[in-house]
């Protein structure tokens, strides 16, 4: 842990006590812990020290933010829902009270949520030092009808800073209409250069779900799960390792049949941790990055997980 919390080493307790839901808890380089609260219906980034206490409100945007982790610096990237597209009120201002909708694509309901005219966005700021962020922030798909997190199920984990915190990485499926969204499978991991806004898409030509980009710890290697076919949502998720330098790129899950699942590297970044379903639990299992061949899948727990 950051810092370290002064509590005897398998001491628990309860850091907050407050009526408003408290989530996705992270780690600030000098050890405090930042978390999402609901603030009148809306979630806001707030701080507090490792041993809990005071609070202090980071972020007071306009309709919340959903999701967020910290890069280099605790440089803050984040999910944000914007809205873009017009209802049939704002449509025709002499209909104010209806509550039609106009349907002229498959996306207008997905799984158990109606469209409702906004796209999840990726968002970058500074960590705010002294007072609260309200504004100034950066979307850094700015136009774009596109979603990143990719719903559903989508969270922070499709977004992530380099290793270097010099460009962020995100999975999106960008297509041509909604029609072919409804259809595709097909994500992409996108790399945005901080510096001039410059966007190259990492995986274009591997076809089906391409997700959860993570960098070793020196920075040198990328690693995400990757499923081969386009248009099958229950295809093997495989693990790819792409060489930041070179850009050459590899499966290092070849002849595991199990789909791997939550990618962390080791401290030496010289193997990857990651899960998967085996006989009806979930183990923890590890291999090395090398691109030699063949590679050595271990598991690395055993028991009743799930």
């Amino acid at each position: 842990m950051p810092g370290g919390s002064g509590l005897p080493t398998g001491t628990t307790r309860q850091l907050t006590q407050t009526p408003e839901s408290e989530y996705n808890a992270r780690w600030t380089e000098s050890g405090k812990i930042v978390f999402l609260k609901v603030v009148d219906g809306e979630a806001q980034m707030f701080e507090m020290a490792a041993e809990g206490g005071e609070t202090r409100q980071l972020t007071a945007i306009p309709e919340g933010i959903n999701d967020f982790e910290l890069g280099k610096d605790d440089a803050v990237i984040f999910g944000k829902t914007v809205k873009m597209d017009a209802t049939v009120n704002e449509l025709y201002e002499d209909l104010p009270d209806a509550e039609a909708r106009i349907i002229d694509d498959l996306m207008y309901r997905h799984w158990n949520q109606w469209d409702d005219y906004s796209y999840n966005h990726v968002f970058v700021m500074d960590y705010p030092k002294d007072g609260m962020v309200k504004d100034g922030y950066r979307d850094l798909m700015k136009g774009e009808r596109v979603d990143s997190p990719v719903p559903p199920f989508g969270g922070s984990e499709q977004y992530t800073y380099t290793a270097d915190g010099t460009g962020i990485v995100y999975a999106a499926k960008k297509t041509k209409d909604k029609v072919e969204w409804a259809k595709s499978t097909n994500t992409d991991l996108y790399h945005v250069n901080l510096a001039d806004g410059k966007t190259t898409n990492l995986t274009s030509g591997m076809m089906g779900y391409d997700m959860e980009a993570t960098y070793s710890p020196d920075g040198k290697y990328m690693a995400w799960l990757s499923m081969e076919r386009d248009g099958y949502e229950s295809d093997r998720n495989r693990i790819f390792i792409k060489e930041v330098k070179s850009g050459k790129q590899y499966e290092i899950t070849q002849g595991f049949p199990h789909p791997a699942s939550h990618i962390a590297w080791s401290a030496d970044g010289k193997s990857v941790y990651f899960t998967a379903p085996i006989k009806g639990t979930i183990q923890i299992f590890k291999t090395e990055i090398s691109s030699q061949v063949p590679r050595k899948v271990t598991q690395v727990t055993t028991g009743q997980h799930k």
